[in-house]
């Protein structure tokens, strides 16, 4: 897929995407649009080109303003280099559109909270969640607060009492969660 020097997609791009994604055909183009607009220069030059996390979170208001929108991107990129290609921004608002399953939503939120990439969520990545949650503005939870919400998870996720949540215990706590799906959703398209 690819479209190595054109600053627009083609009808067969749009269409494999629209096949390959949970995105509308029109979603896809105002897509290719809003990554454009970023660094349009760059983009001219190579639509393939992979934009930094920067210009990205700094442009894009949806991502701005979320507290895992550095993070987000960090777990959209292919090649793990502090950039997106256009095909990587796709995944991403593939995956955080109304569209896509709970199921994936679900995946993608789990690896998301997972910070040590260990398949559990431990007490040390639940800290990480309620900081990024917490550090808005001038609040910030002490440690025995943290401890204290953290533990409070633990015992009503935490099914096996293993002292961690694995991504069944996570999805058992999503299920009962109908504003997840909500919550884990942003239109940017």
């Amino acid at each position: 897929m690819g479209n190595k020097n054109s600053t627009s997609l083609t009808s067969e791009e749009v269409e494999e995407y629209a096949e390959l994604t949970y995105l509308k055909k029109r979603e896809i183009i105002r897509a290719f649009s809003r990554f454009r607009s970023i660094d349009p220069l760059t983009v001219d030059e190579n639509s393939m080109t992979r934009l930094r996390y920067d210009l990205i979170r700094d442009n894009v208001a949806e991502i701005k303003c979320n507290p895992f929108g550095t993070r987000m991107l960090m777990l959209f990129s292919s090649e793990h280099d502090e950039r997106l290609s256009f095909e990587d921004f796709l995944d991403m608002l593939s995956v955080f559109s109304r569209a896509a399953p709970i199921t994936l939503k679900t995946s993608y939120a789990f690896r998301l909270y997972d910070f040590d990439g260990d398949s559990e969520l431990g007490k040390e990545d639940l800290k990480r969640v309620l900081n990024y949650l917490a550090v808005q503005g001038d609040s910030v939870l002490s440690e025995e607060e943290r401890e204290t919400i953290v533990d409070k998870i633990l015992e009503e996720s935490d099914i096996a009492r293993s002292g961690t949540i694995n991504f069944q215990e996570f999805q058992h706590v999503v299920a009962r969660c109908p504003e997840f799906t909500q919550s884990f959703s942003f239109e940017l398209v």
